[in-house]
């Protein structure tokens, strides 16, 4: 079927499509080719043998199918070729098709079927291998190969019939874009974050970069949170997938510092969003960074406390930058606090947990190497989205709310969780003061009976009273918990106290005896 299709595209012209039924049927007769072959390729017999490692009959036929049509191969040397040669003669001849599909629909597919091809090959071109090559040969192999389909794809080479057609797939190619670079994948998520999406909001920006016309012509204002979203995602897994720890030092602390600059790019990205494309890039930046936060506890932070003796202004450097996203994403969790927004308040709770790990882990790490003076803990300054102090937490119209929002019960519990006892009891003491100052209106307000409510309304009302009820056990304990430790302090300073005295009282005998 492959010839076939190769043989409809390549002699359409001369095929005689008088009318636009003929052309249609045409049009239709190679996506059902392109389609069947897809399915063949992508089927899970073929794919799991060549994951457990073992050249099925069933695969090398197939393979052989394939590449039988390679005209730069010879029909008789297929047979005594081996699983890797196979796949990179049926890899060429696919790769051939690419020239004559006409649709960048058709041209995702055909980029979905080599990856296909590359995937019953996976020992084949490692990166180990890959990394010894000069640059033009990196360009020439299966993964180059599929990097620059895709980029050619992203530059709107292929006329497409509709203007919607691809932009499901658009996430799709950007990561194949940049996970099957032959090159450095950091620098390209690097670049993707500091030019190609800074600069398409900054036309100033992206004719410094002197970015080539058309380079990236699917990204749009309807796209770019689906541009920022893998390009976060392709972030992750090129830090997961770089394998910090077999790394020279200086080039492990080299990776560090350009993965922090790349996540800084991308979190300043918020700030200069638009409203209208504010909500989704704020949601991706949110869940992107929960990945990120544990991959740099898990991969990086080992690298920086090896390297903190020998490289101090380099580490520091790093954790300096990795503070810049951090407060920015707490400006994003506080952002999604005034205005309710309930899609982010549901990534809100994780991210300040994992933000509160790592704070925690950067100070043991300091403390391991004697450094805790070259850093600085406080209280941050309650920001907006754009990085502008603002007044309170909570604007005062929202202070008395009437309704309760069961999403900000779960995130003032966990807040309570990680506070400090000291803070706890200053709390409750602002709390009550608080109720002290509330108007008449509201305490009358307060004090009415219940209305009945439903079965649904009762149960949510008593897993409210619940937690509350549980809320103020705990509040118990920790009050009790700090009154122990304020008496056993005081009597640990009486006895201190006394037992001063008692030295003083013995000098002044002995002083008085000589």
């Amino acid at each position: 079927q492959t010839p076939l299709l190769l043989h409809i595209q390549s002699h359409r012209p001369a095929l005689a499509l008088t009318t636009a039924r003929e052309a249609l049927l045409a049009d239709r007769c190679i996506d059902a080719l392109l389609h069947i072959v897809s399915a063949v390729l992508h089927w899970d017999g073929l794919q799991n043998s060549a994951t457990a490692g073992q050249q099925s009959s069933v695969l090398l036929a197939v393979l052989r199918v394939v590449a039988a049509h390679n005209m730069h191969v010879d029909a008789q040397a297929i047979g005594d070729m081996g699983a890797e040669q196979l796949v990179r003669c049926a890899f060429d001849h696919l790769l051939a098709l690419a020239q004559v599909v006409a649709t960048g629909v058709r041209a995702t597919l055909l980029l979905r079927m080599l990856l296909a091809v590359r995937a019953f090959a996976p020992t084949c071109e490692s990166p180990r291998e890959v990394c010894g090559m000069p640059a033009a040969q990196r360009r020439e192999t299966m993964d180059g190969r599929i990097s620059h389909l895709a980029h050619r794809i992203l530059s709107a080479e292929f006329a497409d019939v509709d203007a919607d057609d691809g932009k499901p797939e658009l996430g799709f190619l950007i990561t194949t874009h940049i996970l099957r670079c032959p090159h450095s994948r950091l620098h390209l998520v690097h670049a993707y974050a500091t030019e190609t999406l800074a600069g398409h909001f900054n036309p100033q920006q992206q004719e410094a970069t002197h970015e080539p016309q058309g380079v990236h012509a699917r990204l749009t204002h309807s796209t770019f949170a689906t541009y920022y979203a893998a390009t976060m995602g392709a972030l992750g897994e090129t830090m997961e997938a770089a394998g910090v720890g077999n790394m020279a030092p200086h080039e492990a602390l080299g990776f560090a510092a350009r993965a922090a600059d790349s996540w800084l790019a991308l979190t300043k990205l918020t700030q200069t969003t638009p409203l209208s494309l504010q909500r989704p890039v704020l949601k991706a930046a949110l869940r992107g960074s929960l990945r990120l936060i544990d991959l740099f506890v898990r991969h990086i932070l080992p690298v920086l406390d090896a390297q903190l003796f020998a490289q101090r202004s380099q580490v520091l450097a790093v954790f300096s930058v990795v503070q810049k996203s951090t407060r920015i994403l707490q400006n994003i969790c506080n952002h999604s606090k005034v205005a309710k927004d309930v899609g982010l308040q549901a990534s809100v709770p994780q991210v300040k947990r994992r933000l509160e790990q790592l704070v925690f882990q950067v100070v043991a790490l300091m403390e391991r190497n004697d450094c805790v003076g070259a850093i600085n803990l406080g209280n941050l300054k309650h920001r907006d989205i754009t990085g502008q102090v603002v007044g309170s937490q909570i604007p005062p119209s929202q202070r008395y709310s009437d309704t309760e929002d069961e999403q900000e019960e779960e995130e003032e519990e966990e807040e309570e969780d990680g506070l400090g006892l000291d803070t706890m009891l200053a709390r409750e003491q602002e709390e009550e003061e608080e109720d002290e100052r509330m108007p008449p209106v509201r305490r009358m307000r307060a004090a009415r009976p219940p209305v009945p409510m439903t079965t649904a309304a009762a149960k949510k009302h008593a897993l409210v009273v619940g937690r509350k009820r549980l809320l103020a056990h705990r509040r118990e304990q920790r009050a009790r918990e700090a009154l122990r430790k304020h008496r056993r302090r005081s009597r640990d300073q009486d006895e201190e106290e006394e037992e001063a005295e008692d030295q003083d009282q013995d000098e002044d005998e002995e002083q008085e005896e000589d």
